[in-house]
């Protein structure tokens, strides 16, 4: 596991911030909980509230994620 003092750490944290800066701003357009329920299918209306809610935040999560890691490089 790498330490927050070693450089290469430090340059991915960076990296990492920045491409979540960008991810961000791509979430404030993107329909995000339309998207989430678009993925999940007819699955969506036999999910319960909680379980929708649930869902939404994970999808949000994970798309921010992945977005970040592919602004990142």
């Amino acid at each position: 596991m790498s330490h927050p003092s070693d450089p290469f750490f430090r340059t991915f944290h960076a990296l990492r911030i920045k491409g979540f800066a960008k991810a961000e701003m791509v979430a404030e357009v993107a329909d995000l909980p339309l998207i989430a329920r678009l993925v999940l299918g007819r699955n969506w209306n036999s999910a319960s509230p909680a379980q929708r809610s649930a869902y939404l935040d994970a999808f949000r999560i994970y798309a921010l994620d992945s977005l970040a890691a592919r602004f990142a490089k």
